[in-house]
Formats: C-alpha cells, sequence, structure tokens
C-alpha cells in the first residue's frame, strides 16, 4: 500500500492544481460496493465522483451500475452530451431555462420532483417544446420524533397518500411520465453508530435507528399503493 507521505513526495515538483487515481484502489472501490450491494443496481452520484473518465470507467465495469444521480442541471446536461444515459437528477429543478435544456438534451434526463408546483413548471416547459418529461417523486423518508427530526428532511411529501395525490396529477397530464420513487434513509445509511469512544452516542443513535427503520419499512411498504396503482 502506498502511504500519503510517497505520494506528496511523488507530486511535490508537478504543477498545481493537478489530480490522480491510483487504479488499483480505484479498481477494489468499486469490487468492494459490487459486494457489498449483492444484485442491486447502482446509480452512482457524479457529485462523489468528479471525473468523466472515471464514471466512465465504473459504469463499463459491470452491468449492476446502471446510470448516474446528477447534482445540477448543467452537470446533468452536458453529462448527457458526453454520451451518457439513464441520468436522474438529484435534486428538483425549477428554473425553466434549466428545464428547457434538460428536455433539449441528447439523451433523455430524469427530474427529481416531490411537489406539484415543480411538476407546474416542468409540464409548461414540455407541453411548449412537445416533449414527455420522465420524473422521480422524491418521497421523505427522515423520522419526526419528538423535538427531533432525525434524518435528512428532503422532501415535502412525507406519506402515500401525498404521493398518490401527485401520481393522479401526472396520470392528467401527458406530458409528463412517473419514472420512479426515491427514498433516501440519511440517518441510517450514512450516520454511523461505532465511533470509538463514544458508548452512551452510539446506543442513542441505535435506539433512534431501530425506530427509524420501523417507520421506513411501513413507508416503503405503502409504495405498494403506487404500484397497485400502476404508477410504476
Amino acid at each position: 500500500m502506498i502511504s500519503y507521505s510517497l505520494y506528496s513526495q511523488w507530486a511535490k515538483d508537478m504543477p498545481k492544481p493537478f489530480a490522480f487515481i491510483n487504479l488499483d484502489l480505484f479498481n477494489q472501490n468499486i469490487q468492494s460496493v459490487l459486494k457489498r450491494s449483492e444484485n442491486i443496481a447502482i446509480r452512482v452520484a457524479s457529485k462523489s465522483v468528479r471525473s468523466v473518465p472515471m464514471l466512465s470507467r465504473i459504469l463499463q465495469s459491470n452491468h449492476r451500475f446502471i446510470g448516474i444521480m446528477a447534482y445540477h442541471p448543467l452537470e446533468a446536461v452536458s453529462l448527457s452530451k458526453e454520451g451518457f444515459k439513464n441520468i436522474l437528477m438529484g435534486y428538483p429543478c425549477v428554473d425553466k431555462a434549466y428545464i428547457e435544456q434538460i428536455l433539449n438534451a441528447p439523451h433523455p434526463i430524469i427530474f427529481m420532483v416531490d411537489a406539484i408546483s415543480q411538476l407546474e413548471n416542468i409540464n409548461e416547459v414540455a407541453e411548449r417544446l412537445n416533449k414527455t418529461a420522465s420524473v422521480c417523486l422524491d418521497v421523505d423518508m427522515s423520522s419526526n420524533f419528538p423535538g427531533l427530526r432525525f434524518g435528512v428532511w428532503r422532501s415535502s411529501t412525507h406519506n402515500a397518500e401525498q404521493a398518490l395525490s401527485i401520481y393522479h396529477w401526472i396520470r392528467t397530464h401527458e406530458h409528463i411520465q412517473l419514472k420512479g420513487i426515491m427514498g433516501y434513509e440519511a440517518q441510517i445509511a450514512g450516520l454511523g453508530n461505532h465511533a470509538r469512544g463514544e458508548f452512551c452516542r452510539n446506543k442513542i443513535i441505535t435506539l433512534l435507528q431501530n425506530r427509524s427503520k420501523k417507520e421506513v419499512a411501513q413507508k416503503r411498504n405503502s409504495g405498494k399503493e403506487l404500484q397497485n396503482a400502476g404508477a410504476v
């Protein structure tokens, strides 16, 4: 294993800024992700891989890497122009100029939405361009305990009833098509509970995570209502 000090020594005379990738370690990371995800399809978050060649390398390494989740509309459009397909926006877009660029991209880009007001903007532009916009509905997976919001509150759609209301709106607009549903359990996936020397904190986080897992399971089960309705 090459240490940071060896990297620093090797790079001390190189013009700055620059970037390099240890491809052996990069490939190990790819294999590690594939192993831990078992047979689940994987979408790569572009904000974590800031290199077009590296994104290509990941997507070409295994068929289970199905596409990209982009963090900004112009980035998504740029990636589409680079030839990437199956691009999902990570966040809602309400700027109509950006919406138009996304709809005119060479390869389809899926919008992220959590409210009808966002859909109205997308539909207005799609109708004007005579195009069909694909959207993904983001459902909030955070837990609201007394005095504590546990997790990332990233969506205004909190339950199956609200999701169904949005789905029924989509059904009445021919220029909008629902492609999928997303829920991010940041309080479970991104919050560690094994910090060294933090016994009490770890126990509290574990307790909250166990309670939150039950709520997440209920929300995911309620998502079957959308499937039963033929939404996705």
